[in-house]
């Protein structure tokens, strides 16, 4: 099936919206501590993008669901996006495949480098050589088509981030869901490249780490401020923006206030931890639906 044809299913559900390093506490509840991790279902395949901290959780919902099988794409190598791969309890399961993606970036190059430059003492006591899945490493293209045998397409872009970072694209039945996580606004082509690779997604996921007033101040760390990301998925005609990679000093009543604003500029969502979203129907779920719908798979 050509991803242009109907789909049966897409659904993005996120399993972890936060940047940096995870969040606890009561002020942090309602979107979530968690670092990123975001699940695709595409008719009956399953893909992920990033292991932060949400992809512990996920892979224990996973191994009580019927599929055994797993794409992951690694969008960048920082703690935050990979902090969770060793304990993705898929790899644990022998009667599991798990194909992982990653483009490499500046220390990296490839997926086994991936694994091997922090699966290992004395960061944890164990290498990826316990993993005793059916694992399988792949590279992905810095700009280009994803080579994956599947009924939807995968394209990425770079993205202006310190060390190099990945966005992610899916289009399928007619539907496209873009994920653009850690990229510093320059105000000139990397912006274009970014808006360009995001043109008309029904769905985008992108940085909004900072407040407009704090982004100043931290220039060079590779994020962008809320409105700065409103701007550039209204001028490619995103349907509907969901605000990422909260700050982890970032609490629900600041996350609620910037989704009120964001509001006024665009349709936009501050993503939390648990939001399921239907691209085949439009629209997030509310709070209650949000977390039944992302556990019961």
């Amino acid at each position: 099936m050509k991803a242009s044809e109907a789909a049966q299913r897409f659904d993005v559900v996120s399993w972890g919206a936060r940047g940096t390093l995870p969040s606890t506490g009561e002020d942090f509840n309602l979107h979530g501590g968690a670092t990123c991790c975001v699940e695709l279902r595409l008719d009956d395949r399953i893909v992920v993008l990033d292991a932060g901290s949400g992809i512990v959780d996920l892979g224990q919902n996973l191994v009580r669901r019927d599929p055994c099988s797993v794409d992951l794409l690694i969008s960048h190598a920082h703690l935050d996006h990979v902090i969770g791969l060793p304990f993705f309890e898929p790899l644990f399961r022998p009667d599991w495949q798990v194909t992982l993606w990653f483009a490499g970036v500046e220390g990296a190059p490839d997926s086994q480098a991936l694994l091997d430059t922090f699966i290992r003492p004395p960061t944890l006591p164990f290498t990826s050589a316990e993993f005793t899945c059916q694992l399988a490493l792949r590279q992905i293209p810095r700009n280009g088509q994803v080579e994956i045998d599947a009924p939807f397409q995968i394209s990425t872009a770079p993205l202006n981030h310190p060390g190099g970072n990945t966005g992610l694209r899916i289009d399928h039945g007619g539907r496209s869901f873009a994920y653009c996580s850690d990229y510093e606004p320059d105000d000139g082509p990397s912006d274009a490249t970014l808006r360009t690779f995001i043109a008309g997604a029904d769905l985008a996921f992108l940085d909004s780490t900072y407040t407009p007033d704090e982004r100043p101040a931290y220039r060079g760390f590779g994020h962008a401020d809320w409105l700065t990301s409103c701007n550039i998925a209204r001028s490619a005609g995103v349907g509907s923006l969901g605000l990422f990679h909260h700050a982890p000093q970032r609490q629900d009543a600041e996350l609620l206030a910037i989704a009120k604003a964001a509001g006024a500029t665009m349709p936009s969502h501050a993503v939390r931890q648990g939001d399921c979203v239907d691209l085949l129907t439009g629209g997030w779920p509310s709070g209650r639906e949000r977390l039944r719908k992302a556990q019961d798979g």
